[in-house]
């Protein structure tokens, strides 16, 4: 008779299976978008401040004083709930690459000086670190995407009906 237990994995191993990876991803992504949206929404009148600064109509910055922290916040809900996870990570792929490309505007000054908006800790970081954060998050989102959704796919050139490797007179237009 066998009086040995069985082996089992280690608990770090099992929670980074490839099935729960998209959980742990979620979760440090609606940590950021919480974190954010409550630190902006906690201090209102200094982030409509900031906001003022920036090179935005004056129009827009009352309504994005809310609407930036309440997307934000809506992110980090359809990040914690399984059936709008995929949502989620759209949305914060969405924001963080717009994020991202106004950082990359803040680091060469193609808008002129920009004032960072972001949390306290996150506004803390000089503009290549909170570049390098920005892009390392906007990744994280992506890869989540991936590993909630393995049946993604995205349609490749080779699959355009106009693309061939026939020549172009033997082509036929659908």
């Amino acid at each position: 008779m066998n009086t040995t237990a069985p082996i089992q994995k280690s608990t770090a191993t099992s929670i980074l299976s490839k099935e729960n990876i998209h959980l742990v991803i979620a979760f440090v992504l609606l940590f950021l978008w919480f974190h954010t949206a409550i630190d902006k929404f906690a201090d209102l009148w200094t982030f409509e401040v900031n906001l003022g600064r920036q090179p935005l109509p004056k129009w827009s910055i009352k309504p994005l004083t809310y609407v930036v922290p309440g997307v934000e916040l809506l992110t980090g809900i359809l990040l914690f709930l399984p059936k709008t996870r995929r949502y989620g990570f759209w949305a914060s792929a969405i924001l963080l690459f717009v994020f991202t490309l106004y950082v990359g505007f803040g680091l060469t000054k193609v808008l002129g000086h920009l004032p960072c908006s972001c949390s306290k800790i996150i506004g803390s970081l000089s503009w290549h670190a909170h570049f390098w954060l920005n892009a390392f998050l906007l990744s994280l989102s992506i890869f989540g995407l991936y590993y909630y959704c393995p049946n993604l796919k995205i349609k490749s050139s080779t699959n355009h009906p106009y693309t061939t490797d026939q020549p172009i007179v033997d082509r036929k237009l659908k």
